[in-house]
């Protein structure tokens, strides 16, 4: 009853849903992120990779700090629009942020049609065998290099990622690139607890991350 509701509520006001989605978010966040949270100020720069609507780029951004966010999926950018003109310091970008600059393919969820993109948005991935979404059914997007533009900033505070899949590509390639230096604390959703093809690949990267020392700096436990 409860996700047919919530269902609901995307087709006829996803205003309401964004709303909805950012009062109920922070009861599944990592107490780590909100520590981390409180101690950035307006000096502060962060980065949202998955931002989707916006409700953690707007968390950071209401203490003051200078957000970037990443949004490929052009259904929840749009509401991520709407985010910006009420928190400016929120900068969009409507970009994967990936291991190259490109053109790819961003393939949406198997029930993504209709009044459900912005409900089924969220599963948006790069990766076509992602278990949830359709080869068929994608839209061309851009992919941009975040190495490259990581080297436009002197200290980052947080990098939140959640990227579908594509997680381990880039975290793989921010390692080859030792773009994390100035970073303080990244926090990443991984996806083989679902998608078990994924799984080697995961635990690989996670023993990566602890061999270059970098276990306290980049969070695996993100929801």
């Amino acid at each position: 009853m409860r996700k047919i509701l919530i269902s609901l509520i995307s087709k006829v006001s996803p205003k309401l849903y964004n709303l909805l989605k950012e009062k109920n978010l922070k009861k599944g966040l990592p107490l780590d992120f909100l520590n981390a949270l409180k101690l950035i100020n307006t000096n502060s720069v962060c980065i949202d990779l998955g931002a989707n609507i916006g409700e953690i780029s707007s968390m950071m951004a209401k203490r003051g700090s200078t957000v970037y966010a990443f949004e490929p999926n052009s259904a929840a950018y749009i509401l991520l629009e709407e985010k910006c003109k009420i928190l400016p310091n929120i900068n969009s970008i409507k970009k994967a942020a990936g291991i190259t600059n490109r053109s790819v393919n961003l393939f949406l969820h198997s029930d993504n049609h209709g009044e459900n993109k912005i409900e089924f948005s969220e599963a948006s991935s790069i990766k076509s065998n992602k278990p949830n979404v359709s080869k068929e059914n994608f839209e061309i997007v851009e992919e941009l290099d975040f190495a490259e533009f990581l080297n436009n900033f002197e200290y980052i505070d947080i990098i939140k990622i959640d990227i579908e899949g594509y997680e381990i590509d880039l975290l793989n390639h921010l390692l080859d690139k030792n773009s994390l230096t100035n970073v303080r604390k990244v926090f990443v959703e991984t996806h083989y607890h679902k998608w078990p093809e994924l799984e080697k690949s995961t635990l690989e990267l996670i023993k990566r991350v602890k061999k270059f020392g970098l276990d306290k700096k980049i969070n695996f436990d993100w929801k």
